[in-house]
């Protein structure tokens, strides 16, 4: 017996719909297909398709991906384009990716706590490497110079203590917020009462 979810209806943009791996496999095999049904249909102009499956916006660093498209976030593993879209609602978690240029996809859903997303992540990279032959690179550390890494230090006080680093103060009881660098207050704000 099927149950509706124990969620808000705001929240059905993030988890309101409920699909199975077969499902969002038929979903990937739209997108391969450039907006195509099953039975050939043209639903959605190729060209719409593979606009989604374009940078809009950069995520340097992000182990999202390298990119944002519309909907997908997009990275590239040995110079082939990755487009992938997982999330978790309600302890459900999903991992979808399709490597568009070699017609693939794989899709893992997992209601493992904690490591839901780990489990999704070995799966992901398992079947890239297995089926497609990519391995994804870990990232690498960019050197730095210490005097580019200065503006970063400092101290970080915390119901009245000092921390290393960079960071702000929070008195909720007071209802302030002062942002700090080497000892001087940058900003201050005044807290919502909660």
């Amino acid at each position: 017996m099927l149950r509706p979810w124990a969620m808000a209806r705001s929240g059905n943009p993030m988890g309101g719909l409920s699909a199975t791996a077969p499902d969002q496999l038929r979903w990937a095999r739209f997108h391969l297909d450039r907006g195509r049904s099953a039975d050939g249909t043209h639903v959605v102009a190729a060209d719409l398709i593979g606009k989604m499956q374009e940078a809009t916006a950069t995520l340097p660093g992000s182990d999202l991906g390298d990119a944002v498209g519309i909907s997908w976030l997009l990275s590239e593993i040995d110079g082939l384009t990755v487009v992938a879209h997982g999330g978790s609602t309600n302890g459900q978690y999903a991992g979808f990716t399709m490597v568009p240029a070699q017609r693939f996809a794989v899709v893992s859903l997992t209601n493992g706590e904690p490591n839901g997303p780990l489990f999704n992540r070995r799966i992901r990279d398992w079947a890239l490497e297995e089926f497609v032959g990519l391995v994804e690179k870990p990232p690498m550390p960019e050197p730095r110079a210490a005097i580019d890494l200065a503006v970063y230090a400092g101290h970080t006080i915390t119901d009245r203590r000092a921390v290393a680093g960079h960071g702000s103060i929070v008195q909720p009881r007071l209802g302030r917020a002062a942002h700090l660098r080497d000892g001087n207050v940058l900003g201050a704000s005044r807290l919502a009462a909660a």
